[in-house]
């Protein structure tokens, strides 16, 4: 009786010291994992800002292909949500987008329902090589007060493979796509000559040549002061595409025959720059079309390029 009256007393001395030890551990886990990411900042914000991204890159989402998700009103940016319930590998929960700073830092909120929740976070830093990555998970480990701090310390081992493969399934994918930086940024109105015409892919260099001739010509004339580079609007885009090539001007000129004077609205666009075969340039579009979806901005208005070259 002697030796289970020490034993249960020494059982009761360790399970006190590790109550007591519990109180001086961590109030929360953390786990983090970085890489450096060959492609624009722009390309992988527009990916962990998206929500529809998350089959293309999660680790958790490629465990359960019978995996239902769902999403909220908004899919991309702050106040996005999606809902996910699948197998015993992934659970059920929610993730929701609480902060963003453009091409910079992503947020988000994590709510595993009976399993507790915990906050998360992208943020993207310039860096030799490309763009390092940080991916960050923080839980608070109160409850129970005893074992979930215990069970904080393990949290790097549980999930910090999984954060290393995400990772490189986020490389992966970022740079797989178009190597485009693309930046918001808010232009003036601008006074501009402009002349239309229509085209052939395949002669849209020449047609600009002789479109920039034709208003070239005209804008020489007036003796207007030419404010910034040739531009081009693509109005219409099927067999043929609808081009307006102009000049800006520092002051309104003369509408003569088909040169078109007239005051080109302002607002916020979306750019970026491409150096390379003209012919290639789609390039560019498709980067842009891909941030504008992945950002949740809708276009407005048609497409434009401004040439810093002759585009042919």
């Amino acid at each position: 009786m002697k030796v289970l009256k020490y034993l249960g007393g020494g059982l009761l001395s360790i399970i006190l010291l590790l109550v007591v030890v519990s109180f001086f551990l961590p109030k929360t886990a953390q786990v983090e994992r970085s890489i450096v990411i060959d492609a624009p900042a722009s390309t992988i914000f527009g990916i962990v800002n998206n929500l529809e991204q998350n089959d293309n890159w999660l680790p958790w989402n490629q465990l359960d292909p019978d995996m239902v998700s769902t999403f909220g009103e908004k899919r991309q940016g702050v106040g996005a949500s999606v809902s996910w319930v699948g197998n015993e590998d992934v659970g059920t929960g929610t993730m929701t987008i609480t902060e963003t700073r453009m091409n910079e830092f992503v947020a988000t909120d994590l709510d595993f329902g009976d399993m507790g929740t915990a906050k998360a976070f992208h943020k993207l830093e310039p860096a030799e090589g490309g763009v390092k990555v940080t991916w960050g998970f923080e839980s608070e480990t109160g409850t129970p007060p005893v074992i979930g701090r215990y069970f904080g310390l393990m949290m790097d081992n549980f999930i910090g493979a999984d954060y290393e493969k995400g990772l490189e399934n986020l490389k992966k994918l970022a740079e797989s796509m178009p190597k485009q930086e693309v930046t918001v940024t808010e232009v003036p109105s601008m006074f501009a000559m402009t002349s239309t015409g229509t085209a052939a892919y395949a002669e849209i260099s020449s047609k600009l040549g002789e479109l920039f001739g034709k208003v070239s010509g005209i804008v020489a004339k007036q003796k207007l002061e030419m404010n910034g580079m040739p531009f081009a609007i693509y109005h219409e885009w099927g067999e043929t595409v609808k081009i307006e090539a102009g000049l800006g001007t520092m002051a309104m000129g003369k509408t003569k025959g088909d040169v078109i004077a007239k005051e080109l609205p302002g607002g916020k666009v979306a750019m970026t720059s491409y150096y390379g075969p003209y012919m290639e340039l789609g390039l560019a579009h498709e980067a842009i079309q891909s941030f504008l979806k992945n950002n949740g901005m809708e276009i407005n208005g048609s497409p434009w390029e401004v040439y810093e070259t002759d585009p042919g």
